[in-house]
């Protein structure tokens, strides 16, 4: 078995052209493996999209309400 890496630029109709070496003889049967990196900020986006309306969110508040004052008396004692 043998690796060929070869890196590529999406284009916008979403189609990648693999070159292959003239020795691979044809019909061969080849294995393709795609790596890319997600859009972290797109990423980061969709989650901060999330977070928007939890002021607004009934469930999501006395979650937090119950999370506050279940740390309240831990709160108070020191930490050594």
């Amino acid at each position: 078995m043998q690796a060929i890496k070869q890196i590529l630029n999406v284009p916008e109709s979403g189609e990648l052209i693999i070159k292959l070496p003239n020795k691979i003889p044809k019909n061969e049967t080849v294995e393709v493996i795609i790596i890319y990196k997600e859009n972290k900020r797109k990423i980061f986006k969709e989650k901060l999209e999330c977070f928007k309306d939890l002021d607004k969110d009934e469930l999501f508040q006395e979650d937090l309400n119950e999370v506050a004052k279940s740390f309240s008396e831990t709160d108070k004692e020191g930490w050594e």
